[in-house]
Order: structure tokens, then sequence, then C-alpha cells
């Protein structure tokens, strides 16, 4: 399945969906990435998820994360990363973040050519992104 999606985005990526990405997260994580089919696979789709450790209980008592392990996922503990090897990268949690809009944008079924520029977005933001996008294509076709 991870390859299919992954195989997916990059041929959006080999259209030039976006050249430019800045990402903010937290006051101390700010990146700018050249979007393209290498810095994807090489700088993007290995960050992994990430919740707390106080939410892990909710999460098995409700047959949710099923499929999460310290391998998939970043745990995050009041003293840091539960994870035995750490971080993927200094930066893994707004690569992350990068990766959730990427996919989210996906969700247009289309290229964008521009410069996104996000601060401290989640999947509520990205997918407002998308519905705005949408309803100015449906508009621009009405016109």
């Amino acid at each position: 399945m991870f390859r299919e999606i992954l195989d997916k985005i990059t041929k959006i990526i080999e259209k030039k969906v976006i050249k430019i990405m800045e990402m903010k997260y937290g006051e101390k994580e700010i990146r700018e990435f050249d979007i393209n089919k290498e810095n994807f696979k090489n700088e993007i789709a290995k960050a992994r998820t990430f919740g707390f450790d106080y939410e892990l209980e909710y999460l098995k008592k409700n047959n949710l994360a099923l499929g999460g392990s310290l391998e998939n996922a970043i745990v995050v503990t009041a003293n840091g990363v539960m994870n035995p090897y750490g971080l993927r990268y200094e930066d893994e949690f707004v690569r992350h973040k990068v990766l959730d809009l990427l996919g989210d944008i996906y969700l247009l079924n289309r290229p964008i050519i521009g410069k996104i520029i996000a601060k401290q977005t989640g999947h509520v933001e990205n997918i407002a992104l998308v519905k705005a996008l949408k309803s100015m294509e449906i508009a621009n076709d009405q016109a």
C-alpha cells in the first residue's frame, strides 16, 4: 500500500506539483523544500507520523492505530522521544507535516504549480485549502 501511494505522489511531483514548500511547525522548525521526485523520496516520504505517550492507552482501548509501532511512528513523552533510535531527521516532525500536506493536496487530483507556505497546519487546514482551490476551479469553469 505504501509503495502505491509513494508511486502516485511521485508521479504528481514529476508534473511539478509544488516548486517550493515552506513549512513551519512550532516556533523552532522552519523548513523550505524544493519538491521533486528525489527530494520527496529521500527527504519527506520516510518521515513518520507522531503522537503522545498519554494518547496510547486511549488508542489501544478504542482499537485505533492498530498497526502503530515505534518503527512507523514517533511517540513523544514529557522527557523527549520514546523511540529507541530517536528521530530519522532532526526535523522529522515538520517533514511529516509536509508529507501530510502533500497527501492532502493529492486529493485535488491535478498539479499545482506554485509556492505553498504553511504555518502549524494539520489535516483540517490542509483540507480547507483543497476545498477552497476546488471551489475556485469550479467558479472558473462556470465563468
